[in-house]
């Protein structure tokens, strides 16, 4: 086995144990949730035991909130499915602009006009889109395997593997080739020296100074390319040298890195199976558990005289017998005569009380009456002095205008203290005809 099948196995076990163990998250939430609803129905029937009755409203109320905590949290995994769905939504409609505006600038009226739409409508798209994924979801689950997806998975990753290796031999071919064209140019590069040499040589013999002095110059610059073009070479040489001692000695690190990922593979295969050992306990314990609280609801729910039914009405008989017993000798003790005198002197009581608050909310509304009264006379007043302004009458409506917001601020304590024996009063009589 190579590195790489390795590396892809042992990400895919990783995978698997990061899925795992959200598997028993949610198991574990789950089992939490049905022990708490457990407990509830426990507790109702211990009431139950110990009032002699089933209240039929507590049953209802407990199997009502049970069934809203899940659809509470189905709600809040479509919500969060709904957010992606607009992040989507969003990202695609920015895309679709882009390429828009790449091809042209105009834009038509109509849409502007689904650009501006409700957000209503959209989510209501998103709904339908949520429900129809669900359903794929659900249909792919039960028709194909988890296992021939990632085989599938697998088999892409190899053949891309393949072809990077593949890319990676062609470039080692044209290394060789380089290495080789190298060669040649380092054999030519002797020759050009040897010749350059016996041309210095035989330059001495000659006289014609300019024909030598032009052969030297393009000797010269041919000398130069060549001696760069060795410097270059020899600079790509030094590099493979380093990329063939690096591989060599990835070579060895990758074997080490062989055994250490054998290793792995093992802990993982085994931690799988210890998670999955895991999941099988939970998964019994939440079918047991949900076992237990359909056998609950439905002893609470139904008609069928249970063992526990037979005990409660057993009790709620011997309990209803010695009520009417009681109420018997209750009814021959107590005289009925004291109970009617009681009630008409009730009435009486809520009579004279009533008559009390009426005749407090007409004096109410006369204080009230006189108070706006009052109060417009004061304006007229002062309309009246503004218009005259004379000094003597003025400072004696200065003195005479603080009795008159005195007496204005007492009616209005007086309306307040009215106002709150008037709500007492009611208060009082709603108790009476309670009792």
């Amino acid at each position: 086995m190579s590195n790489d099948t390795l590396k892809i196995q042992i990400n895919k076990l990783e995978s698997e144990l990061e899925q795992k163990d959200e598997e028993i998250n949610n198991h574990l939430d789950r089992i939490e949730h049905l022990e708490n609803n457990v407990m509830q129905l426990e507790t109702l029937i211990q009431e139950a035991e110990a009032e002699g009755k089933i209240d039929s409203k507590k049953y209802q109320n407990t199997r009502i909130k049970i069934e809203l905590d899940e659809k509470e949290k189905e709600v809040r995994v479509l919500k969060n499915n709904l957010g992606f769905l607009r992040k989507e939504n969003m990202n695609l409609k920015k895309e679709l602009d882009d390429k828009n505006r790449d091809e042209s600038h105009t834009y038509s009226v109509m849409q502007k006009d689904t650009d501006n739409e409700p957000l209503h409508a959209l989510i209501k798209e998103l709904q339908s889109k949520i429900n129809k994924q669900q359903t794929e979801i659900s249909t792919l689950r039960s028709s194909t395997s988890n296992s021939k997806i990632q085989t599938f998975d697998f088999e892409k990753e190899l053949k891309e593997k393949d072809k990077r290796i593949e890319k990676l031999q062609l470039e080692i071919n044209d290394l060789k080739e380089k290495d080789k064209t190298i060669e040649k140019l380092k054999l030519e590069i002797i020759d050009l020296k040897a010749n350059s040499k016996l041309f210095e040589k035989s330059e001495g013999s000659r006289k014609t100074k300019s024909i030598a002095t032009n052969l030297t110059g393009d000797l010269q610059e041919k000398l130069n390319k060549t001696r760069r073009q060795v410097v270059i070479l020899e600079k790509k040489i030094a590099q493979y040298d380093t990329k063939d001692n690096h591989i060599s000695s990835t070579i060895s690190d990758k074997e080490n890195l062989i055994t250490d990922l054998k290793t792995k593979l093992t802990n993982l295969q085994n931690q799988i199976k210890q998670k999955e050992d895991n999941i099988r306990v939970y998964k019994k314990t939440i079918s047991d558990l949900e076992a237990a609280q359909s056998k609950i609801t439905r002893d609470l729910g139904s008609g069928n005289m249970s063992s526990l039914t037979d005990e409660l009405q057993r009790r709620l008989n011997k309990a209803k017998y010695q009520i009417r017993t009681l109420d018997a000798k209750l009814e021959k003790y107590e005289n009925s005569s004291k109970l009617e005198t009681e009630l008409e002197n009730l009435k009486i009581k809520a009579k004279t009380q009533e008559e009390f608050l009426n005749e407090k909310t007409e004096t109410i509304e006369m204080i009230k009456k006189e108070a706006t009264k009052s109060h417009e006379e004061v304006q007229k007043l002062k309309k009246y002095i503004e218009s005259i302004r004379p000094t003597k009458k003025v400072e004696e409506f200065i003195k005479i205008s603080p009795n008159m917001d005195l007496r204005i601020k007492e009616l209005k304590t007086m309306v307040k203290e009215l106002e709150k024996q008037n709500s007492e009063q009611r208060l009082e009589i709603t108790q009476l005809r309670k009792s």
